[in-house]
């Protein structure tokens, strides 16, 4: 302990050792002063609720636009930060949702309720460790908790609504839903492929992955307007990338010392500390039971019933046909083209599928 200490005042330099320490040891009295008895209690209600089934944890990684997520309608679900985005492409609502960074939180604060609308059950940080207080920023309302999180080393809690962090909110988001009884969780979207956010600015001196975008053209997640123009959150920088693969790769082996199985059901993810299975084979899902659920998301969105009838007002294009296209008008790309297509019609177009490899770019004038 005494030796990880000196390596971090010759990293960090006496200045910010020392403030980094200050800050800690006020959010641990912030705890003490902002957590009443009864926040506590509140969660008795929430232990095992689901035990015995099993849940999906869904990242916001590039991958999503390439996941059938319509086939999730029947499972339970937890989602983070502004998942919210992907719901008009969805047919059914997150059953739990998670948000921890601080940056995120103040900003999401602003559209709360539509979180809060869209979920069952809603779990932030009642004081963040970099010192912000939420629990007195937002209506205490049935469905949300406030959980506490400890600062020493990232450990895996059973105890809730005490949680360690990991570095990223999914870390959070497995004791919880241990916490809750389930015992198989099966995460998607972790993809942890970052990339350098170079459209935008860094917004503090002293810790310098602080940054606000410029753009709408987040790289790093499923919709260019999650970090887009205005949106605060940390730059994906080397170390941060290495310190939230570090700690899921310490997950890994504490799970089964809890009775948890973890999977990565992911596409395109590179969390390899994980065992992996197919997507489509866990859900058992065939050509008959996908094309249901296609249809009934299209039927439910759009202004047609059925896939015939949505594919007979669709032109099929490519990358180079994109400059020519009216955006009132449907049309069909391949789904390995489909960053490209939303990232550039995110505005005019809303994306459905994937469904037999194909990707289904509705012109918002066409939606219910």
């Amino acid at each position: 302990m005494i030796k990880r200490q000196f390596k971090l005042l010759l990293k960090q330099g006496l200045f910010i050792y020392s403030l980094r320490k200050i800050k800690k040891a006020i959010f641990l009295i912030k705890l003490l002063l902002f957590f009443p008895r009864h926040e506590a209690d509140k969660w008795k209600k929430l232990k095992n609720k689901y035990r015995g089934k099993r849940a999906f944890l869904i990242g916001n990684g590039p991958s999503l636009n390439h996941t059938p997520l319509y086939l999730l309608k029947n499972e339970k679900i937890m989602c983070f930060n502004r998942f919210h985005l992907m719901l008009e492409r969805v047919n059914w609502k997150p059953n739990f949702y998670t948000i921890v960074d601080n940056l995120v939180l103040n900003d999401i604060l602003n559209e709360f309720d539509n979180v809060l609308e869209n979920t069952e059950y809603a779990f932030i940080p009642a004081v963040h460790p970099e010192g912000n207080i939420f629990i007195n920023r937002v209506e205490k309302i049935k469905n949300l908790f406030f959980f506490r999180h400890k600062v020493f080393n990232p450990k895996f809690s059973k105890n809730l609504p005490y949680t360690y962090g990991g570095g990223t909110v999914i870390f959070e988001g497995f004791q919880i839903l241990n916490y809750l009884g389930f015992k198989e969780i099966y995460f998607l979207g972790v993809d942890m492929n970052y990339k350098i956010h170079k459209t935008a600015n860094k917004i503090s001196s002293i810790n310098e992955s602080e940054i606000i975008s410029n753009k709408d053209d987040d790289p790093n997640h499923f919709d260019p307007r999650y970090f887009g123009k205005g949106k605060k959150y940390h730059q994906p920088e080397q170390y941060i990338v290495d310190n939230i693969m570090n700690n899921l790769s310490k997950l890994s082996k504490l799970a089964p010392m809890h009775g948890l199985k973890i999977y990565n059901v992911g596409f395109n993810s590179k969390v390899n500390f994980f065992e992996r299975k197919n997507f489509y084979d866990l859900l058992n899902i065939n050509p008959m039971k996908q094309k249901f659920f296609f249809e009934e998301l299209v039927a439910k969105k759009t202004i047609y019933k059925t896939i015939e009838d949505l594919k007979k007002n669709c032109k099929k294009i490519t990358n180079e046909g994109l400059e020519n296209f009216d955006n009132k008008l449907n049309f069909i790309i391949d789904s390995k083209n489909c960053d490209y297509f939303i990232k550039k019609c995110i505005y005019s177009h809303l994306s459905l599928g994937p469904y037999k490899d194909q990707i289904f770019m509705i012109s918002r004038s066409k939606l219910i």
